[in-house]
């Protein structure tokens, strides 16, 4: 079933569409995504991602949510060198995996999760899961740390041509996180007719080398 179209992107293809020379202001495509993301009461995503240089893995993710406060997700591949196969569950105050029990509230793992798969996209927080970090991620939602990484220098380019034929929106920004600046980059690609992202080419800096990441999304 085709996704209806997003919020602000009926603006952005309009514009890429008529070409003016003297465009008027874009809408911002990546808050129209987070608040899409934000409102569904059921989404699903299958994720691909792969990284090297300073982090390397390989990494494939199903995430099914339910309700705005419930759902799961599983991470499956290598981290490094290590085989992952993590199962995550997320309840209206509970998050379990396994034997692991973390009281937190399922709507504010959710939410920060949205503004990171998007501002930074999901391999940081997949490679933590594939490693046994969901402590960490937990305490990433509880204080929403997500809110920390801001983006910036937003270019929107003109569209181009993906697999099967489907037109991409590539929009390019530059990442920081809380007062560092310039952690990363990225171009963000994204469907022209739903507004959802496609793929994600990203390079994020590391005092011991750059991390180079590829990700690749499904929306069933």
């Amino acid at each position: 079933m085709m996704k209806s179209l997003a919020p602000g992107v009926v603006c952005l293809v309009a514009l890429l569409v008529v070409g003016s020379s003297s465009p008027a202001p874009a809408p911002d495509p990546l808050a129209a995504l987070e608040q899409r993301l934000l409102s569904e009461q059921r989404e699903t995503v299958e994720w691909e991602g792969s990284a090297d240089g300073s982090v390397v893995a390989r990494l494939h993710s199903h995430i099914e949510i339910t309700a705005f406060d419930s759902g799961t997700i599983s991470v499956t591949g290598t981290a490094g060198t290590a085989p992952a196969d993590v199962h995550l569950s997320i309840g209206p105050a509970e998050i379990t995996s396994g034997d692991k029990k973390f009281s937190l509230s399922g709507q504010a793992f959710l939410k920060n999760l949205w503004l990171s798969f998007v501002r930074i996209g999901f391999m940081h927080d997949a490679n933590s899961l594939a490693q046994g970090g969901l402590q960490d991620i937990v305490q990433s939602a509880q204080s929403q740390e997500a809110e920390s990484i801001h983006v910036h220098d937003l270019s929107i380019g003109r569209s181009v041509t993906g697999e099967g034929g489907e037109q991409l929106v590539p929009v390019r920004f530059s990442i920081d996180y809380g007062t560092s600046k310039n952690v990363g980059s990225a171009t963000l690609f994204l469907s022209q007719i739903t507004g959802l992202p496609v793929r994600r080419q990203q390079t994020v800096h590391f005092p011991n080398g750059d991390m180079r990441v590829t990700e690749h999304y499904r929306w069933p």
